[in-house]
């Protein structure tokens, strides 16, 4: 099982390493992540969770070739989030949509802000997509960074640790966890749950 976030015995916060990433993918599909020429969504994307349209039920990853590796690794990270959030039954978003926002915009440009974010209407997602892609890339920069998601976020933070860590399927390849690291209680957030 793979930790991401604090513990009591460390004062860092614990991130989701590239490898293990690809793990959660193996262990959720049966198979690794795919580079592929053309990701299978069509509209020029460049990932993409490829699921099976009767049952939903996820069948790969596709990240498309010719990527730097560092955009490979976001790239393959945010269709992971899209894993995870449709093996936990789509977490709901009710009531945390200005903090999806936030963390959507972070995660497109690399800064906050409050006004004039970029959002996935702008980038052509529509109706019952527009939450998916919140929650995906709210999943990612949690395992990419879980110290400031649980600081900065922790309604989202604990949204997603209520949908995976008791999740049959998931909770034997990764866990959340919501205990606060020592070094962090300067940022304001305070020890919690070890959910």
């Amino acid at each position: 099982k793979h930790v991401v976030g604090g513990a009591p015995d460390r004062i860092r916060e614990q991130s989701l390493p590239a490898e293990a990433v690809a793990e959660i993918v193996q262990g959720q599909t049966g198979r690794g992540i795919e580079i592929v020429p053309q990701v299978t969504s069509g509209r020029g994307d460049v990932g993409s969770l490829v699921t099976n349209r009767y049952t939903g039920e996820p069948l790969r990853v596709e990240v498309k070739k010719g990527l730097s590796p560092v955009q490979t690794e976001r790239v393959a990270a945010h269709e992971t989030g899209h894993l995870v959030d449709t093996v936990a039954g789509d977490i709901p978003t009710k009531g945390l949509v200005g903090d999806l926002e936030g963390i959507y915009h972070f995660g497109i440009e690399g800064a906050h802000r409050d006004t004039k974010r970029t959002l996935p209407k702008h980038l052509g997602y529509k109706g019952d997509d527009i939450p998916r892609e919140y929650m995906a890339e709210a999943i990612r920069q949690y395992m990419a960074a879980p110290d400031t998601m649980k600081a900065k976020y922790p309604g989202v933070a604990k949204a997603i640790r209520a949908a995976v860590n008791e999740n049959p399927r998931l909770k034997d390849f990764i866990q959340f966890n919501a205990f606060v690291g020592a070094g962090l209680i300067g940022l304001g957030a305070a020890g919690g749950d070890r959910q």
